[in-house]
C-alpha cells in the first residue's frame, strides 16, 4: 500500500526562544521521505504561521483516502509536558491562541480510527514542564478526524527526542554557529537513509525480499546514539530518547534493495568515526536484534508481574511500594463509605465538611461519608492552598498515602457492608498487583508497558480483580485505551456499570472515546467530578463540548502529578462550582 508523511517544522513560537533547526530539520525529514516514496506534505514557518488547520486538512485528506498503509507524522520544534501523558507541540500562534498545538496523547489515540495500518509519530521537541503559566494553560487539538473507528488494526509507533522531563537539543554544526542541527533529527535521518546496518533486517513482501529500517530497531539504536551525540558535542549536553514500538514484521519505516547494501561500494556512515568517539558502544553489535514476537504468549500473567515487581525492587523502588502496602493493614471503621488518610501531619479542611465524619487515629485520618449524604466527591486540602479530589464510592473505603504533601497512591478497600468485606477470602494476587501498580506510578505516571500484548495482557490480569478494588477497573481502562483496545475499554465499562457503586470518571471519560456508545452522562454515574489521574486531563480536549465547560477551564489550574492535583486558585474554583447544589 502507499505511504505517506505530515512533516512539521516551527522554529518561531509565541515569545519563546526562536530555534534554528526545527523548520530546516523538517525541511530534511521530508526529503528523505519524498526519497522513500511517501506522499508527503511539508508545513514550515519559514514563509507563514504554521496552524493546527493546515495540520488537520493534510491528515483527514490522506486519512478520507482510505488508500494507505502506512503514515509518519513529524514534528520539530517547541514542546512542552504539563503532566504525565499530557504533552503538547506548539505551533506558531501558541500560546496566545490555547488551541494552537497539537495534543499528543489523544491524537495518537484517534489515529487509531483513521483505518491506517501503521502510524509512527516522531518528535523532536522537549519534553520539559513549562514554567510559564500561559503554556500551562494550553489546551491544544487533537488533528485526527473524529470519525467512527475502522475494523483496521492500527499499530502505533511512537519516537520521541528526549525523555519526560528533559530537554531536547539543537547544536551548531560547524564555528561559525549558522548552521544548525537538532541532534535527534540528524541521528534518525542517518538510519532511515540506510546507513545504519544494525537497524536493517530482511523483510519478505510479495515474494519480494528487500533490506528494511525496522521500528524496533531503530528504538534500540536511537537509545544508544543520539546520547553519545551529544556527550561528543559536550560532557554537559546530555539528552535520552525515548520510544514506544508496538509494531512487528513486516512494518518497517525505509525499504532498500538487498543488492544496494550488499555492494562493497556502500557508504556505511560510522558513527564512531564520525563523531571522533572511541568508545565501543556504539562497535558492539546491539543486544536487541528483533523483539521476541512470542515471547509474551508464553509468560503467564503471574509471570509478567513477578517480573515486573522484581525489577522495580531492583531499582530500589520498594520502599514507596512498601509504604503504600502497609497503609492497606490500617483499620477502616465500620463506615459504607470512607477514607483512611496517611502520610500527613496535618488536616487544612475537608470539603464539605458537615458531609463526612474526621478522626484523627494513631497517625492517620479516618474519614466517614455521614448515613444521610449524598455526596459523591471529597476535596481534601492540602496546607499550601492546593487540593486532591478523591471519589466517593459506595460499600468502599479509600486508602491514600501522601508523601511530602503529595498524593502517591489510592485504592480502595470494600467496607463492612460490601459483600465482598475480605472477612474470609482475599484474592491471593490483590496485593501483588497494587505493588506493580506503585511501582509503576513511582515516576508521575501509570504506564505498564509499551508493547502492545503485554499491555493487554496485564490489563485483563488486573481487571479480575476489581470488585474488590475499582481503581484496578481504573488501571485496566487506561492500560486497554493505551494499546487501543476500545472494545475492552467498553467492556470494563460495562461491567463496572452494573454494580452498585459509581464508575471512576476516568472509565467513563474513555468510554465515551470507545464509539460504542455516547449516551453516557457522567455527571450521574461516575465519581468525583474530574479524572482522577491526571493523564486522563488530556482528553477532555479531543472534545470539549463533550464536557462540562467549567472543566475544561479547571483544567488550566492543576499541579503536575501523577493524581489529579489543583492549585490554590482551582481549589477555588472548585469550591464555588463542584459544592454547590449537590
Amino acid at each position: 500500500m502507499k505511504k505517506c508523511a505530515v512533516v512539521i517544522g516551527v522554529n518561531k513560537t509565541g515569545k519563546l526562544p526562536t530555534l534554528s533547526a526545527a523548520a530546516s530539520g523538517a525541511r530534511d525529514f521530508a526529503a528523505w521521505a519524498k526519497s522513500q516514496d511517501y506522499d508527503t506534505v511539508l508545513l514550515t514557518d519559514e514563509g507563514k504561521a504554521v496552524s493546527v488547520k493546515e495540520i488537520k486538512a493534510a491528515i483527514r485528506n490522506f486519512v478520507d483516502k482510505q488508500a494507505y498503509g502506512s503514515m509518519i507524522i513529524f514534528f520539530s520544534g517547541h514542546g512542552i509536558l504539563k503532566s504525565a501523558l499530557d504533552e503538547q507541540w506548539l505551533l506558531s500562534d501558541a500560546p496566545d491562541d490555547l488551541n494552537e498545538a497539537v495534543n499528543v496523547q489523544p491524537s495518537s489515540m484517534f489515529a487509531r480510527r483513521s483505518g491506517i495500518p501503521h502510524i509512527v509519530f516522531i518528535s523532536d521537541s522537549c519534553r520539559s514542564r513549562p514554567d510559564n503559566p500561559l503554556l500551562s494553560e494550553m489546551l491544544g487539538s487533537v488533528i485526527f478526524p473524529n470519525i467512527e473507528p475502522k475494523d483496521q488494526q492500527v499499530d502505533l509507533d511512537m519516537f520521541y527526542a528526549a525523555s519526560p522531563g528533559n530537554p531536547a537539543h539543537e547544536v551548531a554544526t560547524d564555528v561559525s554557529f549558522k548552521n544548525f542541527k537538532g541532534i535527534y533529527t540528524e541521528c534518525m535521518l542517518e538510519a532511515l537513509y540506510g546507513k545504519v546496518p544494525e537497524v536493517m533486517r530482511k523483510i519478505k513482501e510479495r515474494r519480494k525480499e528487500f533490506n528494511a529500517v525496522m521500528p524496533y530497531e531503530l528504538k534500540m539504536y536511537l537509545s544508544r546514539a543520539v546520547p553519545t551525540a551529544a556527550e561528543k558535542i559536550s560532557i554537559r549536553l546530555s539528552q535520552n530518547p525515548h520510544s514506544e514500538v508496538t509494531s512487528r514484521d513486516p512494518k518497517h519505516l525505509s525499504k532498500f534493495a538487498i543488492e544496494r547494501l550488499d555492494a562493497p561500494s556502500m557508504e556505511l556512515i560510522n558513527w564512531n568515526s564520525r563523531l571522533g568517539h572511541k568508545s565501543k558502544e556504539l562497535e558492539e553489535p546491539l543486544m536487541h536484534s528483533s523483539p521476541p514476537k512470542s515471547l509474551d504468549r508464553l509468560i503467564k500473567y503471574n509471570d509478567v508481574f513477578d517480573m515486573e515487581v522484581k525489577m522495580h525492587e531492583e531499582l530500589e523502588l520498594l520502599p514507596l511500594t512498601e509504604m503504600i502496602l502497609s497503609a492497606n493493614d490500617l483499620p477502616i471503621g465500620d463506615f459504607e463509605s470512607g477514607f483512611v488518610i496517611t502520610g500527613l501531619n496535618f488536616m487544612d479542611q475537608v470539603i464539605p465538611l458537615n458531609d463526612f465524619d474526621v478522626t484523627l487515629a494513631d497517625g492517620y485520618f479516618l474519614i466517614g461519608l455521614k448515613k444521610m449524604s449524598r455526596k459523591t466527591h471529597l476535596l481534601w486540602k492540602l496546607p499550601n492552598g492546593g487540593s486532591v479530589p478523591f471519589a466517593v464510592l459506595k460499600g468502599y473505603v479509600g486508602v491514600a498515602v501522601f508523601k511530602e504533601d503529595t498524593l502517591v497512591n489510592i485504592n480502595y478497600r470494600p467496607s463492612g457492608s460490601n459483600p465482598f468485606f475480605p472477612n474470609t477470602y482475599i484474592p491471593s494476587g490483590l496485593e501483588k498487583k497494587r505493588a506493580l501498580i506503585a511501582a509503576k506510578s513511582s515516576h508521575g505516571l501509570f504506564r505498564i508497558s509499551e508493547d502492545k500484548d503485554r499491555l493487554i495482557s496485564s490489563a485483563s490480569y488486573l481487571r479480575s480483580d476489581k470488585k474488590y478494588d475499582p481503581t484496578l477497573g481504573l488501571y485496566s481502562a487506561y492500560a486497554y485505551a493505551q494499546a487501543g483496545s476500545m472494545n475492552n475499554v467498553a467492556s470494563v465499562f460495562s461491567y463496572m456499570k452494573k454494580e452498585s457503586t459509581r464508575i471512576p470518571f476516568d472509565v467513563a471519560m474513555l468510554y465515551e472515546f470507545s464509539g460504542i456508545d455516547i449516551n453516557v452522562d457522567l455527571g450521574i454515574i461516575s465519581s468525583p467530578f474530574c479524572p482522577m489521574l491526571s493523564q486522563g486531563w488530556s482528553y477532555l480536549a479531543v472534545d470539549p463540548d463533550r464536557f462540562d465547560k467549567e472543566l475544561i477551564w479547571l483544567n488550566r489550574h492543576r499541579v503536575p502529578g501523577l493524581w489529579t492535583t489543583f492549585t490554590k486558585e482551582g481549589t477555588r474554583l472548585v469550591e464555588e462550582r463542584y459544592n454547590q447544589g449537590e
